[in-house]
């Protein structure tokens, strides 16, 4: 209704309701809105009346922590499932396992960096399509992607700041 679409239009009261909008500098920004709606004496609306809170920061802060504590729980799930692995191979199928349903994606795939190139080390998942150029994360990991239907992430891992590997998940 009108109330959603703006707080200057509320006919009901509305208490604590986020929107995004713009500032003068074109940066976005989050308010958090309360508006309690005007009437005549005949019943007739006549606007509204409301405060607003730009809560901005206090949402990144939010974010930035959600963000924190998932990949704390990514890293547990990878760390026990190469600390349980039988073997290193199995250590990297399991730790793949984990990124993928950690992220919730379709597929992903490492690959161990050799002295002649990176190989496959583990698959998970339909084929992704297009292979990656991995030789480009030589000068560092390419942003996230577009791959076909979907998205993909490819990163480089890394030893003591040496590129060892990559991990692919879409």
């Amino acid at each position: 209704g009108a109330a959603e679409a703006s707080p200057f239009l509320a006919v009901e009261r509305i208490d604590d309701v986020q929107f995004w909008t713009r500032r003068r500098d074109g940066e976005p920004a989050l308010l958090s809105v309360s508006a309690m709606p005007l009437f005549a004496p005949t019943g007739s609306w006549r606007g509204a009346r409301g405060v607003a809170r730009d809560v901005t920061a206090a949402n990144e802060r939010e974010t930035e922590l959600a963000e924190s504590e998932t990949r704390d729980r990514i890293l547990a799930h990878v760390l026990r499932a190469l600390v349980d692995a039988e073997d290193a191979d199995g250590g990297i199928a399991a730790a793949l396992r984990s990124c993928v349903r950690a992220y919730g994606a379709a597929g992903g795939q490492v690959w161990r960096r050799e002295p002649d190139g990176f190989v496959l080390a583990a698959s998970l998942g339909a084929e992704p399509g297009e292979a990656p150029d991995l030789d480009a994360l030589e000068a560092g990991s390419p942003p996230d992607a577009p791959m076909g239907e979907g998205r993909r992430l490819l990163r480089a891992t890394a030893f003591r700041h040496r590129i060892n590997g990559a991990i692919m998940l879409w």
